[in-house]
């Protein structure tokens, strides 16, 4: 999936489907500014955030999504040095 990329059911949340991961891509790839970093941490983003949305309103702030990925990357430096 690409930052931009069309798909049928377009942004959704509260399941983890196609569109709530092209939903966690744009909130990467826009907070982010780095298609690169946003592609690394969309799927993460999906399952702790867009999948776990309610309701049919929302509005995650910038801040919150910056915490999440900087937590998903922390655990990932943690995790490169096992196994």
């Amino acid at each position: 999936m690409q930052p931009g990329e069309p798909i049928p059911t377009g942004p959704e949340w509260g399941y983890a489907g196609s569109g709530p991961a092209q939903l966690a891509l744009a909130l990467a790839a826009d907070v982010l500014g780095d298609d690169q970093r946003a592609q690394e941490a969309y799927q993460r983003l999906k399952f702790r955030v867009a999948a776990r949305l309610n309701g049919d309103r929302w509005e995650p702030t910038r801040e919150a999504v910056l915490r999440r990925v900087a937590e998903d990357e922390g655990a990932d430096d943690a995790g490169a040095g096992c196994g």
